[in-house]
């Protein structure tokens, strides 16, 4: 079944920071969809949240060192 509202996109992510993502994921029972659809819509209608976003410096990842 075709939803009409939705896009599909692809990203990269730190295997690292999917894997330990994925264990949370189990944990608290949430798909990824309801997680990104969740950050979208903070980011967009709170100023904090984005403003944290915004503001935090991704530390750099032993696994790969590009983040």
């Amino acid at each position: 079944m075709k939803n009409s509202n939705k896009i599909s996109t692809t990203v990269k992510v730190d295997t690292m920071l999917y894997d330990d993502l994925k264990i949370l994921r189990v944990r608290h029972k949430f798909t990824l969809q309801d997680f990104v659809e969740k950050c979208i819509y903070l980011y967009i209608h709170e100023n904090s949240f984005r403003e944290t976003v915004n503001n935090f410096n991704m530390p750099i990842l032993a696994s790969t060192g590009s983040l």
